[in-house]
This record gives structure tokens, sequence and C-alpha cells, in this order.
């Protein structure tokens, strides 16, 4: 293992070293965190609501993103700040697989995600897509990982006992290739591993926005409304894979042809792909946190049982929680001090409207008048039972004055009819 020419090609300039290792520990702390959730989530909780086959991709590559960092990101790390290899030749050979092995699984399983996506919208109905279940999911899973595994085991059978070396440009350990049949092999490799992968992902972005837009179409036909979920889901996911892979494509496809180890092209610019491909590790929890309100729920809920538990076990720390609630009561004294203020003011100025005297009661006649209240609902609670008498009790003497009233008419009726038929029989009124 070479690790004498370490000085030769890293990076000499301390700020942009330590600036490289600060946005490793970054990926490390982001993929580790993210991905472990994203793994927690799918597995235990189904915070991802959609398709199972997906679901199942997904884990995979939550489970691949999570190895990378072990045995790639973190040995790199610690390269980068000791500016040579301290991690013993076994290490290093298992850097040099991932950096092969773990690659190529990452660009076959984000190319089975966009098929399975393709697949699902183009022949929904078919027995194919119906047929397939989480087991055949993993089963197809498992046959990427095995797929993946003949690019290490090429270098193995070609080199006849593959030897490792330290690379100072990117400070992690490669397979020393010699052998002349790499010059066959490596355009195959590349071909199957990235090319074919890439324009499948970019073939299965058109396909999907096509479908969104008839969608569209035919919503506005019926009246319905225009959703931008999916087509942001599908921009930003193609966005982040293109951004991620075409400089490390760019510098495959054209570094056969530069023979100069020392230039910019060979050195910053390796680096500067090796930094954008760090970010497929990390770009799947914040897509999946943007875009997926399940698994949004999902992360609100974890964060509020962390807290939970924080403020039980260690009761000291605290005080954040408490400090935010006395806060709040500080504001809403404050508000209600301002609400008083600005009563007394309009009761000084405009005494006889009738917002002013409203608000230019004072908390004791509140008071007083909350008491009078308190008062008479309890009058009414006792007098209750005294006054609720039944329908028929009370229309009952009321009938009996009625028909008593009633008789007393018609007597007194009776009598001045009989009266008047005198005065008429007079014969003093006889003349009249």
């Amino acid at each position: 293992m070479e690790s004498e020419k370490s000085e030769i090609n890293g990076i000499q300039n301390e700020v942009l070293r330590y600036s490289y290792v600060t946005y490793l520990l970054f990926v490390t702390l982001s993929c580790f965190v993210g991905d472990t959730l994203v793994l927690i989530g799918t597995i235990k909780f189904g915070a991802i609501k959609i398709n199972k086959v997906l679901v199942v991709i997904i884990q995979h590559i939550a489970l691949l993103n999570i190895l990378t960092c072990i045995t790639y990101v973190l040995p790199q790390v610690v390269s980068l700040i000791r500016k040579r290899w301290v991690l013993g030749y076994f290490l290093c050979h298992i850097n040099s697989i991932a950096a092969f092995y773990l690659v190529s699984v990452n660009q076959l399983l984000t190319c089975c995600i966009a098929i399975m996506k393709v697949f699902m919208l183009k022949f929904p109905n078919s027995p194919v897509v119906r047929g397939i279940t989480s087991k055949s999911a993993h089963a197809m899973c498992f046959f990427v990982w095995a797929l993946a595994l003949m690019v290490p085991g090429l270098c193995h059978v070609v080199e006849k006992g593959a030897q490792v070396f330290f690379d100072a440009r990117k400070s992690v350990c490669e397979f020393m290739l010699t052998s002349p049949l790499w010059t066959m092999i490596l355009p195959l490799l590349t071909v199957v591993t990235f090319l074919i992968p890439y324009l499948v992902v970019i073939l299965s972005t058109f396909f999907l926005v096509e479908h969104l837009v008839i969608s569209w179409r035919l919503s506005q036909q019926v009246g319905g409304r225009r959703r931008w979920q999916g087509i942001i889901v599908v921009f930003i996911t193609t966005a982040v894979f293109s951004i991620a892979t075409m400089p490390y494509y760019i510098y495959i496809f054209v570094g056969y042809n530069q023979t100069d180890f020392t230039s910019f092209f060979h050195n910053d610019f390796l680096r500067i792909a090796e930094a954008c491909y760090n970010l497929n590790l990390i770009s799947n929890f914040y897509i999946y946190s943007m875009t997926l309100q399940s698994f949004r729920n999902f992360l609100s809920t974890a964060a509020q049982s962390c807290a939970s538990f924080w403020s039980k076990s260690y009761p000291s720390f605290s005080f954040i929680t408490k400090s935010r609630a006395e806060t709040a009561r500080n504001e809403s004294a404050k508000e209600e001090s301002k609400k008083q203020a600005s009563v007394q003011g309009h009761s000084q100025h405009k005494p006889w409207t009738l917002n002013s005297i409203q608000q230019s009661r004072t908390n004791e006649d509140i008071t007083a008048i909350k008491a009078t209240i308190q008062q008479i609902s309890v009058i009414n609670q006792i007098e209750a039972p005294i006054i609720r008498v039944s329908e028929n009790e009370r229309r009952a003497p009321l009938l009996e004055s009625d028909r008593d009233g009633n008789a007393d008419y018609k007597e007194k009726s009776a009598t001045k009819v009989e009266e008047e038929e005198e005065e008429d029989r007079h014969p003093d009124n006889l003349g009249k």
C-alpha cells in the first residue's frame, strides 16, 4: 500500500481541507440520522404510505447509504484529518471494495425504482404488477446486490489477488489496476453500472411528466384542480440525481484521455465529483420530508416523544420549555395591560359614546355583575322545582275561571234582555 505519496496530490490548503472535512461530517450525520429514521419509520410504523414495492426499494437504498457512510465516508474523514491512511491494510481493502461495489448497487437500485414507477403507471392492471409482493420486491433487491458483486469480483479475477493503494486525491483506498484487460472491461462496467441507470432515470422522468400533464388535462375537463406535488417530486429527484452523478460521469468518460495525474482534472475536479456524489447519501431523507405528509407526521411524533423522554430523564434540562412558557405568559400579560390602557384612554376622551361606556367599566363592576348573575342563577335553581307544574294543573284553574266567567256573563246578558223588553212594552215608550 502506497501511503508515502499522500502529500503530493492531496489537499494542500488547510482551510479547504477542513472545510471538506466539515462537509463530509455533515453528510455522515445526515445519512446516519436520516436513513435510520427512514428504516425505522417504514419497517415499524409505516411512515411512507406509498406502494409497498417502492417502500421495499427505499428501505434497501437507506441501508445502502448507511453502509456507504460506515465503510467509505468515515475512513475518508479520518484520512483527510491525518493526511494519510492510518486504519490498516484490511480496512483499506474494505474501503476499496466499497468504492466499487456500493456505488454500483446504488445506481442499480435507483434504476429499479424508476422502472417500477413507469410500469405501475403504464400497466396498473397487469398481472405482473399486481402479482409483485413485498417478498418478491426483496428478492429483486437481493438480486441487484448479488449482481453488483461482479465489479469487485472482476478485480480479484483479473488481477489474480488485487492489490490496494491509498489515493491521496480522494483520501480513500482503491484497487491497483495494472492488467491490460481493463481497457476493455472498464468501459463495459461503466455502461452497465453508470450509463444505463442514468438514461433509465432520465427517460422515466420524461414519461412521468407526460403522464402528469395528461392527468392535468383530464382533471380540467371534469372540473378538477391541478396537483403539483407529483411533478415537484419527480423534478426534485431527477435534479438531485443529475447533479450528484453528472460530474462523476464526465470524469469517467473524459479521464481516459488524460495522462497527467497532477492536472486540475485529475485532482480538484475529481474531488468536486466526489463531493457531488455524496448528495445521493443525504437527499432521500430531505426529499421524503418535503414531499410526503405521512413521513412528516412520523417525524413530528418522534420529535415529541424524544422531547418528553428527555424532559423526564433529565429534568434539569427542561428549563428551555419552562422559559418558553414564561415568555408566552409575559407576552400575554403585556397585551392585557395594553388593552386596559387603551380602554382607560377611550373612557377619558369619549365618555358618552356606547363603546366608551362599555369599555370604561372597571374590574370591580364586572365582578359585581358576575356576582349578581350568579345569585340570580342560584335563585332560579331553587325556585325552579316550585314553578315546574304539569300542563293540566296549570290549565285547570284557567278553565274553571273561564267557565265561571262565561256563566256570569250569560246570566247578566239574559237579565239585561228582559229589562229591555219590559221597557219596550211600557206605555210611555210605545209612542217612541
